[in-house]
């Protein structure tokens, strides 16, 4: 499933219709991070994500570049500046961190952070902080952003995966290896040679697109809401 970016409202339809096309199927469900910022629900999508159990699927969610921006900030705030500008704003607002003054020398965003891990709590930041980089099953491989394909699978690059884009010039890999990636918005989830991209800016356009792969064949699951 591509980036949420905080739409709880497009989450809960596309689990709906995962649900109904699964039919009972055993599988795998894998979110491919950015589950946080810019949109209006950043703590209803992880109270959702967290520890979630659906049917005869196994649910694994990946890390996204802003979950990464987040735990950042959270264990360095002076460098939370890069969180605030691309969207962390709204997961502040939304989480609502009781405001407090700052004590014993702390600097505004040091209290901000204590305030943040106080209301998230410890187990969802502990579960958020062991979000993995990666999924593989068969040639299928998933993960938040691209793949540097003169890299072995298990060996990319944590910047290359949560931050790289791909690029027309990009030469194909060569072990096989299809990726299926968000973190780049495309106007609708494409399939092209060599991967699938599933973010369609689900924040502002109100459009949440997922990929059902089974064996050979891969089909687009589309849900729709209100544009923001």
């Amino acid at each position: 499933m591509g980036d949420i970016h905080g739409r709880r409202d497009l989450l809960d339809q596309m689990i709906d219709e995962i649900e109904a096309d699964a039919d009972g199927a055993q599988g795998d469900l894998v979110f491919l991070g950015d589950y946080i910022d810019r949109g209006p629900d950043s703590a209803a999508v992880l109270k959702r994500l967290y520890r979630l159990e659906l049917g005869n699927l196994t649910v694994t969610c990946l890390m996204g570049n802003h979950e990464r921006m987040f735990l950042s900030f959270l264990e360095d705030p002076a460098r939370g500046e890069l969180w605030l500008r691309n969207g962390g704003l709204e997961t502040i607002a939304d989480f609502g961190p009781a405001r407090r003054t700052s004590v014993n020398g702390q600097s505004p965003m040091e209290t901000l952070r204590d305030q943040l891990q106080e209301v998230i709590g410890t187990d969802m930041l502990d579960w958020l902080r062991a979000l993995p980089l990666s999924f593989l099953s068969g040639n299928m491989g998933c993960l938040h952003a691209m793949a540097d394909p003169a890299r072995a699978w298990e060996d990319q690059e944590e910047r290359m995966l949560l931050w790289g884009r791909p690029s027309p010039n990009s030469a194909p890999r060569l072990d096989g290896i299809w990726l299926v990636h968000g973190h780049t918005i495309v106007d609708a989830a494409e399939i092209g040679p060599g991967r699938i991209s599933v973010d369609t800016g689900a924040y502002r356009s109100g459009v949440l697109s997922a990929v059902r792969c089974d064996g050979a064949t891969a089909r687009i699951l589309t849900v729709r809401g209100v544009a923001q």
